[in-house]
């Protein structure tokens, strides 16, 4: 016996790579910059011009660095302190951040001792700073080697942290365009190596149509963990855990995300900043068979796209309502006739 029922299934795939899709607002025309507009790490002029293909000094570098550890307050705190180099004082308005970044042992002065804050940087030193941002520390001996030149090291790691995914730096002492250190810079911040914030590959098993949750609450079950903050010494959640998320308007829409499974961004009070949707991951809807076998088991009967992986509901909605596989053989007509003849 088998009965048919227009169902929204909540489907994942095990043991499947894909690729990422992002979701994003129109703006700079990057994606990465609008990212980094968006969580207020880099600002344009007065009239919101980014002037992207204009250079960038040294001391708007340092606030970057600053903005990036989340350490603003900080260096906020440090900028009545003398710097010690010869050509900033307490007067200057990026005075804290050049303390920061040399107390850090990210940005260098000259051997004269000067800061050179309005000094165009160039594509090498940018490259340098944002190895070591990654890092955590400078290079070693062992990885300087006896490279001929400074900044072939930095090449080097750099491009193996993916510092330069999807920039094309061709000269290392030109100066630096603003359109690529924003790039590089959000490569840094979002990736594997850095970052303030959690990222979970999850589905996404509930929003405010099928359950009590606010309008921009969704709850998720953990797939795999792919980067932990930096705060974090241990991962907080594991596969199969599931949490609560925050999910802005801005950043995506959560009736959109039911049944879906992407990677989330997630800050440390659970309110999530990018959404990268994994189109590998398939949601169902529409009319399925389910059969039930001599042993009471339940089957929904799908099309079989993989060879070599299995497919698992997570959720079943039926006029979004929960539904139980027992249902599949309970007819809607069925259990209101039920329900009347209880009430006799």
């Amino acid at each position: 016996m088998s009965t048919k029922r227009i169902l929204s299934l909540v489907l994942a795939l095990v043991m499947v790579l894909g690729t990422f899709g992002t979701v994003f607002a129109d703006g700079t025309g990057s994606e990465k910059i609008d990212w980094l507009v968006k969580q207020e790490m880099i600002k344009g002029d007065q009239s919101g011009d980014l002037k992207l293909d204009s250079k960038i000094d040294r001391a708007s570098t340092a606030r970057m660095i600053a903005v990036a550890l989340g350490l603003e307050s900080e260096a906020e705190s440090l900028k009545l302190i003398n710097s010690g180099f010869k050509d900033m004082t307490t007067a200057h308005w990026a005075n804290g951040y050049a303390n920061l970044a040399a107390g850090k042992n990210l940005i260098v002065g000259d051997s004269k001792g000067n800061f050179m804050p309005a000094k165009d940087i160039t594509n090498g030193e940018v490259l340098a700073i944002l190895v070591r941002l990654s890092l955590g520390r400078d290079l070693t001996a062992e990885e300087r080697g006896n490279a001929g030149s400074w900044v072939a090291p930095y090449i080097a790691k750099a491009s193996e942290l993916g510092v330069t995914d999807g920039v094309n730096i061709t000269d290392v002492n030109a100066a630096a365009i603003r359109k690529d250190v924003f790039e590089m810079f959000y490569n840094v911040i979002t990736g594997k190596q850095h970052g303030k914030y959690d990222i979970y590959k999850a589905i996404v098993l509930e929003n405010h149509r099928v359950q009590k949750l606010n309008k921009d609450e969704i709850l998720v079950e953990i797939i795999k963990e792919i980067k932990k903050a930096d705060y974090v010494k241990e991962s907080r959640e594991e596969k199969g855990d599931q949490i609560s998320l925050t999910v802005p308007a801005d950043v995506a829409d959560v009736e959109d995300l039911l049944g879906k499974v992407a990677d989330f961004t997630v800050t440390k009070d659970g309110k999530v900043v990018e959404v990268k949707v994994d189109e590998s991951y398939k949601v169902e809807t529409g009319s399925f068979k389910a059969t039930r076998n001599k042993m009471g088991s339940y089957t929904v009967d799908l099309p079989e796209r993989y060879s070599k992986s299995d497919e698992t509901i997570f959720r079943t909605y039926y006029n979004n309502n929960p539904y139980k596989y027992e249902e599949f053989y309970t007819t809607p007509d069925a259990k209101e006739e039920k329900k009347l003849q209880n009430l006799k």
